[in-house]
């Protein structure tokens, strides 16, 4: 029966997003521990280049909040790929020794369900991620008197 094998994939498929959601967040950016924090600059405009600085500050975090929330989302779209593939796979080659029609519309039953049970996974990992991180707003501009 193909059953045990489906259930097989699904357990394989389960195991390796809980595998790729901890140890995407373990594991640091590349260049996360070169990066020193830039020193303030302060100038004769005062709240205007502290504005932009800031604004500066939070562009960098969107830009990395961003890079590693795409990263995210590549390895879990990889990994659904697999499952899809591994499903494809297994029903081929259970087609293979198929006699039967009934057999074969069993194996391909059993390819949907691995298929549906990959994207609920693979929808519920992304939701598990959140929201993608929202660019800020520009810096103030100062209107004259």
């Amino acid at each position: 029966m193909n059953r045990p094998i489906a259930f097989k994939l699904e357990m394989a498929v389960i195991i390796a997003f809980i595998f790729a959601s901890f140890s995407a967040f373990t594991i640091a950016p590349a260049g996360a521990a070169e990066k020193s924090p830039k020193p303030k600059v302060t100038n004769s405009k005062g709240a205007k280049s502290e504005s932009n600085i800031d604004y500066r500050t939070a562009l960098e975090r969107y830009r990395a909040d961003k890079a590693t929330y795409n990263e995210l989302r590549r390895g879990i779209n990889k990994v659904f790929k697999i499952a899809i593939t591994g499903a494809k796979r297994v029903e081929r080659e259970a087609n293979l020794t198929a006699q039967t029609q009934m057999q074969k519309r069993k194996n391909m039953v059993g390819k949907q369900e691995s298929i549906m049970a990959a994207i609920v996974t693979r929808d519920s990992a992304i939701e598990a991620l959140g929201e993608p991180p929202v660019r800020p707003a520009g810096p103030r501009k100062f209107k004259r008197p």
